[in-house]
């Protein structure tokens, strides 16, 4: 799931690769031109670095999908392509001036506009990784649902439990109250029949004291 992201990435970078190598190529050739051939290559030029910033935005939106171990190296690399764009741009710009191919006002309004788009471009990056915390965010969210839930339902087994537990030691107590009750029954009765059988020898005692002393009188 994850080499769906990277695999972007590397080929927005190959396209900007390509990009650059055809601006550096254009600036390099466009002083041996005429004033119609250096007018199309600076169109040409400007239209390049155009979309060399729209490759670096959406490098930018990729890299977000990107694991965070990679991040990193990825923003690297992005750093340094931006870094070669500016670069060829005020190279673009001083050649520009050396030419006088375009009044300064003109090159202020394109630059102006440039602006504008990178401000643009910005602002959907941002965007783009204020979705990515809010996704984050709910599934964060759902997940603490989800232990919550999982919690609950365990409190909720540990109180039928408790009250299994309760419910035996109340049923427990019962039968030892029961056999207490017996036991004192059964003392009682051992009491008594030691009572009865103590009467029974004084009686016979008795008796035969009664039997002895009338023989002898």
């Amino acid at each position: 799931m994850e080499q769906e992201p990277i695999s972007n990435f590397e080929r927005y970078e190959e396209d900007l690769r390509v990009v650059l190598g055809d601006i550096e190529g254009l600036i390099v050739g466009i002083r041996e031109k005429n004033e119609e051939g250096k007018k199309r290559g600076f169109g040409a030029i400007e239209r390049a670095l155009e979309e060399a910033n729209e490759i670096i935005g959406q490098m930018e939106i990729e890299v977000l999908r990107v694991p965070l171990s990679l991040r990193l190296q990825k923003k690297t690399r992005i750093q340094s392509r931006m870094t070669e764009i500016n670069n060829m741009r005020k190279e673009f710009e001083s050649l520009c001036r050396y030419e006088q191919y375009r009044e300064p006002f003109v090159l202020d309004q394109d630059l102006e506009s440039l602006d504008q788009r990178n401000r643009l471009l910005s602002g959907t990056r941002k965007l783009e990784e204020n979705s990515e915390r809010l996704k984050n965010a709910q599934r964060i969210a759902d997940e603490t649902k989800e232990i919550g839930a999982n919690i609950l339902r365990d409190l909720g087994y540990q109180r039928e439990q408790i009250i299994m537990t309760k419910n035996t030691l109340i049923e427990a107590d019962s039968y030892v109250d029961k056999s207490m009750r017996t036991l004192k029954t059964m003392a009682r009765r051992v009491t008594t029949n030691k009572l009865i059988t103590y009467l029974i020898i004084f009686v016979l005692v008795f008796l035969i004291f009664a039997i002895i002393w009338n023989k002898l009188t």
